[in-house]
């Protein structure tokens, strides 16, 4: 990262995050060099909002597989960044804060990851 980074260090990296795509090696590097993470496309732009390991969490905690999946950021420190042009879901999609992921959620989604070939983008994965 030093080496591409013409302000040293950042503040913000902002990488493609979700659980089948939850680069861990660069979530590591930047959470010790205290870079914050923006998460792009936590939603895995819809790809996966049918999942039933994801259905079974939403339906745990009466949310919507989107607001799982945005929660799950936020308890994994990263801000989420979720795209929407309807104004309905971006309601939805702040509809966060009333709710918690337990220990068992976080574990469950964490082992989701499916490293560069979970990525929507796999060019930008190492």
């Amino acid at each position: 990262m030093r080496e591409y980074a013409k302000v040293w260090p950042p503040h913000i990296n902002q990488v493609e995050l979700h659980p089948w795509c939850q680069q861990r090696d660069i979530v590591q590097y930047c959470q010790d060099n205290d870079i914050v993470l923006a998460a792009y496309s936590p939603l895995s732009c819809g790809d996966h909002l049918n999942d039933s390991t994801l259905g079974a969490i939403a339906e745990k905690h009466k949310k919507s597989p989107a607001q799982v999946l945005i929660r799950f950021a936020l308890q994994k420190n990263w801000i989420p960044l979720p795209k929407s042009g309807n104004s309905d879901r971006i309601k939805q999609n702040a509809d966060v804060f009333d709710f918690a992921l337990d220990e068992g959620d976080i574990d469950t989604l964490s082992g989701l990851d499916r490293g560069k070939s979970g990525a929507l983008f796999p060019a930008n994965v190492r």
